[in-house]
């Protein structure tokens, strides 16, 4: 007798329960891979979950819920939000670049800025764009002209700040009008959004501009509408049907690109008339030098990418510089112990000249080196990442996230991981004196983004943050108008940078050998 079973001796449900086995087991992994979130409302999905200020914070409670990976449905964009220093890694520095590019398909990004710019480009034309950066940044030339600049700055805003400390100078009298700037003090705000646009108008075009010019107030004004009108929360991102509803408003904002574009090219004109070839001075004197070199096909859609850069370093760069000379200012006066150890190795080293990034790279300011990274660390205004998207589905965390997603990373809470720090919370720049782990140092990096998506513009923010508020607080003590409190450390978060709530701080001008009078 045969031992083996034939086909038809195997009842004839055993086929099924097997396929319908594998099936349920086959999408129960696929639903356990999933990524979770909350339950949100037909068509609108979690919008009223997060709307009302404190996104920050309501990101986090999701955190606390769903873990290290969930998915927000805002409209008809599905967003998913990375946690946790391995998750993040494994997007912003996996292998094949897999989640390098932006999804461009976005209303916004494709019928108004149509693709271009640093931010929104993809492929060989946004490799242009930081190649391009990187080389202005890492030019000695450059970086020399646009210090020297950085340091015209500071001069012109210690001049301000001079006068506004000295009531004979402003004219006011405090006995007459009760006003009193060094009792007041003020809100540095505006002051510093100034300083950051003339700081990256150096790097663009070699020199600030005076408030009083009209292509300063045209150039911001125009920039900061077309912030506004370009954010990537824009209702016509999350419902791409209201697009037929927007033609004007997706045309005035074409328009109003396009007069920026104008004044632009007017100063690209003059480069290239005034160029300096051998000695770069700027980023246009870089672009067209450049261009020169190259065949371009397409020099004008190049031309219009490369304007588009520039809004884009304008539109992003200036409020996160802002709000980090803002909050350099505020840990500061919250520590004064610290100010006036910076002032003690600022006279000790560089006496009565300007302070310069040699002192920082030859190590002679270690403290006041270790300041400037641990207010990034501890401040840095940028929370999450700019939109992610991948190429092919990838599995993260255990959580399948499918090709072509809308992907955010964190970029907060790793800075204050108590594995990687001891006591994250607490500001003390004697952490950075000593050598660091190479997992500190990547998370202390954090702040810029991390892979090849990471801020373009690190060296020149890096540089501005620490030229301009050295040499600025070398002039001054400066502290809380209310001298019975603290200055808070609350801050307000809008979905751009991590911002200090307003506050008022007194600058009183220092007196030592060279200080601005």
């Amino acid at each position: 007798m045969s031992s083996y079973i034939g086909v038809n001796d195997v009842p004839g449900y055993v086929v099924p329960v097997v396929l319908i086995t594998v099936s349920l087991y086959w999408l129960w992994k696929r639903e356990m891979a999933r990524v979770p979130g909350p339950r949100g409302l037909p068509i609108i999905g979690n919008i009223p979950q997060v709307t009302g200020g404190g996104f920050d914070q309501k990101l986090q409670r999701f955190r606390d819920r769903y873990g290290n990976l969930f998915r927000l449905k805002l409209g008809e964009m599905t967003t998913i939000f990375v946690f946790g220093l391995k998750n993040i890694e494994q997007v912003l520095l996996g292998r094949e670049e897999n989640f390098n590019i932006r999804p461009n398909w976005l209303y916004i990004p494709d019928k108004v800025i149509q693709k271009k710019g640093l931010i929104w480009t993809n492929g060989e034309m946004w490799q242009r764009m930081r190649d391009l950066l990187t080389t202005t940044q890492t030019s000695p030339d450059t970086g020399q002209h646009t210090e020297k600049q950085i340091l015209a700055e500071v001069h012109h805003v210690v001049k301000l700040l001079s006068a506004e400390t000295d009531p004979g100078k402003t004219g006011i009298d405090p006995g007459k009008t009760g006003i009193d700037p060094r009792k007041t003090g003020i809100d540095p705000n505006c002051l510093f959004s100034a300083s950051t646009f003339n700081i990256l108008s150096s790097f663009v075009f070699g020199q600030r501009f005076d408030v009083t010019e009209k292509d300063y107030s045209l150039l911001k004004d125009g920039i900061a509408d077309l912030t506004e009108r370009n954010k990537t929360q824009n209702p016509v991102n999350m419902f791409p049907s209201l697009g037929a509803c927007m033609r004007r408003k997706r045309d005035e904002a074409i328009v109003k690109e396009n007069d920026l574009f104008t004044i632009l090219k007017k100063y690209l004109t003059s480069h290239e008339n005034n160029c300096h070839e051998n000695v770069p001075r700027d980023l246009m004197d870089t672009y067209i030098q450049q261009t020169k070199q190259e065949n371009d096909t397409d020099k004008l859609n190049t031309e219009n990418n490369f304007l588009r850069s520039i809004l884009d370093m304008y539109i992003y760069g200036s409020e996160m510089t802002t709000s980090l000379l803002l909050w350099t200012i505020v840990y500061l006066v919250r520590y004064p112990d610290v100010q006036r150890k910076c002032h003690e190795e600022m006279d000790s080293v560089v006496g009565d000249r300007d302070l310069t990034t040699t002192d920082r790279v030859n190590g002679s300011l270690p403290y006041c080196a270790a300041v400037m990274r641990e207010i990034l660390r501890i401040s840095s205004p940028a929370v999450m990442t700019t939109l992610h998207s991948n190429k092919k589905s990838s599995i993260v965390g255990g959580h399948l996230i499918p090709e072509r997603s809308l992907v955010v990373c964190d970029l907060h809470n790793p800075r204050f991981d108590e594995t990687v720090w001891e006591n994250p919370s607490e500001f003390q720049p004697e952490r950075f004196l000593v050598k660091l782990s190479e997992e500190q140092e990547r998370v202390a990096s954090l702040s810029f983004g991390l892979g090849p998506r990471c801020c373009p513009a690190r060296k020149l923010v890096d540089t501005a943050h620490f030229v301009y508020c050295m040499n600025l607080i070398r002039h001054f003590h400066i502290s809380y108008f209310d001298r019975s409190k603290q200055i808070p450390l609350t801050s307000d978060y809008k979905g751009v940078s991590l911002k200090p709530t307003p506050f008022r701080v007194v600058f009183i001008p220092r007196e030592f050998p060279g200080s601005v009078s």
